[in-house]
């Protein structure tokens, strides 16, 4: 199934965005420049950055307002540097792509929106944003921000007031889906929290939508199925397995493994043994630097049970290049610009969003790099390329950028 259209300067400041220094808690990587117009005063509250330094956007007084027991707020004001006037729409935050969500990385879970109407920014101004989403869970203290042409930032969360509905699609709840290779199959990471209904073992249709986009996963066709279910029942694990049996097929065998008991970051592991050994570079295209363009990591960063890793990307010639990115999930291979992590045991593809949502993965977005057109990194631009992933046993990674012929030694460093 296609579904292309769905969809981190050190020091004691207050931004977090992709940085080659790490998380930091006032100004960001690729700040805009402020355009010669701008009566604008100067940042305020959490800010971030442009993911792209040819599209100067910025989101300043970032903050995550719970609107009682069921909603949480996103509020931002998206300032526009560029030389001409944009739209929330331009950037995919509208109800349309809705290129914008929360991921709860201590619990695998992530949240898509219902968005405020369009609106036009004009040179060197600002607009407010406001998103609505599922509130977490009462215990939940701060999400990572993900939305198109930005880069991700961590978000507190606090108290606010009531905010209006803006528009009648609701905001939806879903897993993420995490998979690592090795040498004889690959296991799929579930978080339980949004798989079952109540305390009971009855799969939610999170679950079931979690399960689809594993399935889409599975390349092998035979093999030993095994679902742990860490922390959890044998009750909530044989009934993943019985829907994992009605998704696959017959041609697998099914095996559980229910371990009791009350912890944070429960999840449900399945893994596929198919004897298929997935260790090699997942692609084998190298028309990214050979055109020219130059990929360096930027991080590499803990994030709970996950990495973000940012790579940035310069056209250092003088004249556009093609980067004809695609935030869409294809078997076995990697699109264009897609970020894969390697170990010397294990490979770590980026992390899935299941249904429902606008776009395939945890990671940049779309191909929006430069203002009014797609797919193209105007001369002496760079933009940063990240995404999620499941987190690695080791202490350093192999980084593989689909388009270039070398893959990158980066150290993982703490959250």
């Amino acid at each position: 199934m296609s579904r292309t259209t769905k969809r981190l300067a050190c020091g004691a400041a207050l931004v977090l965005g992709l940085t080659a220094c790490g998380p930091v808690r006032q100004a960001a990587t690729q700040a805009p420049a402020r355009h010669p117009k701008s009566a604008e005063k100067e940042p305020q509250g959490l800010v971030t950055g442009p993911s792209s330094s040819a599209l100067p956007v910025e989101a300043r007084n970032i903050r995550l307002l719970r609107s009682g027991r069921s909603e949480l707020a996103l509020r931002f004001d998206l300032f526009n540097g560029a030389a001409k006037r944009i739209s929330f729409g331009d950037l995919g935050l509208d109800d349309r792509e809705r290129l914008l969500a929360l991921v709860d990385p201590q619990r695998g879970t992530a949240y898509s929106p219902r968005v405020s109407e369009d609106t036009d920014i004009e040179p060197g101004q600002s607009a407010p944003l406001t998103a609505v989403f599922p509130a977490p869970p009462e215990d939940a203290t701060e999400l990572l921000v993900v939305a198109d042409g930005l880069l991700p930032v961590m978000v507190p969360i606090e108290d606010g007031d009531p905010v209006p509905a803006g528009t009648e699609r609701e905001g939806e709840t879903g897993a993420l889906v995490c998979a690592t290779t090795g040498r004889t199959g690959a296991t799929y990471r579930l978080p339980s929290d949004v798989l079952f209904k109540g305390d009971g073992a009855t799969l939610s249709p999170a679950a079931r939508a979690a399960i689809d986009a594993l399935r889409e996963r599975v390349t092998s066709t035979s093999g030993q199925v095994t679902v742990d279910g860490r922390h959890l029942s044998e009750q909530r694990a044989a009934a993943v397995n019985d829907a994992l049996r009605e998704s696959l097929g017959d041609d697998f065998t099914y095996r559980t493994a229910g371990h009791g008991g009350r912890a944070q970051n429960r999840r449900v592991d399945v893994t596929v043994a198919s004897g298929e050994n997935a260790l090699g570079r997942r692609s084998d295209t190298t028309d990214l630097s050979d055109a020219g363009l130059v990929a360096e990591v930027a991080s590499v960063r803990r994030l709970a049970g996950y990495v973000l890793a940012s790579v940035k990307v310069t056209n250092p010639t003088a004249a556009p290049l093609a980067l004809d990115y695609d935030n869409h999930y294809t078997p076995k291979e990697l699109t264009t610009g897609q970020l894969s992590l390697a170990g010397e045991q294990a490979r770590y593809d980026v992390c899935g969003f299941a249904e429902p949502t606008y776009f395939d993965f945890v990671g940049t977005l779309s191909q929006r790099f430069a203002p009014g057109k797609l797919g193209s990194l105007p001369p002496d631009a760079s933009v940063t390329l990240w995404g999620l992933f499941p987190a690695p046993a080791t202490s350093s990674v192999q980084v593989e950028i689909a388009g270039f012929a070398d893959t990158l030694t980066a150290d993982i460093s703490p959250g």
